[in-house]
């Protein structure tokens, strides 16, 4: 008996909180379909018919792209025409403008992406400076951190590929801080 209570408990949880979230997602509608703007600091959660969904301070303030998804202060802040990106975590895709299928996790990671696609960051200033790079995957602390417009790269770890600035198809894995390397291609790091 024991077990079926805790199910009801989260079942009835769940459907709690889908009934808030609806009430919010309603009251944060605005009139033409699009995410309401928030009056005032308070955090916010809303949905939009474009398939978009935000939660937290200034989150896709700027949006008319579709299938976005923002959460936490100012991620995807600056997004307009991009589409199907995904953000969580403070200042994610923040200068995202028009880059499309980017998703970012963590604090500031893809920060400066503008028109880059196809990227995947996770970790604290992972690709965080990357505007036009296309197709990298960073993974880790600082990973890829100061890469601009390279594109197909791969980095996994702390510092991977730190400095690399505009080398493409570069793969290092493991803590690689004293990777020199900013504008070579096809090298592959290992440590």
């Amino acid at each position: 008996m024991k077990g079926l209570t805790g199910t009801f408990g989260i079942f009835f949880g769940a459907l709690l909180l889908s009934a808030l979230i609806g009430a919010a997602t309603a009251a944060a509608q605005s009139s033409d379909g699009l995410l309401a703007q928030p009056s005032s600091d308070a955090c916010t959660f809303a949905c939009d018919t474009s398939g978009d969904t935000a939660g937290g301070n200034s989150v896709l303030q700027n949006n008319t792209g579709i299938n976005n998804t923002g959460f936490g202060d100012s991620a995807l802040s600056h997004n307009t025409t991009g589409f199907e990106n995904t953000a969580s975590g403070f200042e994610a895709l923040y200068s995202n403008t028009i880059g499309a299928c980017n998703t970012a996790s963590g604090w500031d990671t893809l920060y400066s992406n503008t028109t880059g696609y196809f990227n995947t960051a996770s970790g604290w200033a992972a690709l965080g400076r990357n505007t036009t790079g296309y197709e990298n995957m960073a993974s880790g602390l600082a990973a890829l951190d100061q890469n601009t417009t390279g594109d197909s790269n791969t980095a996994s770890g702390f510092d991977a590929l730190v400095f690399n600035t505009t080398g493409s198809f570069n793969i290092g894995l493991g803590y690689l801080r004293d990777s020199t390397s900013s504008t070579a291609a096809t090298i592959s790091k290992f440590g």
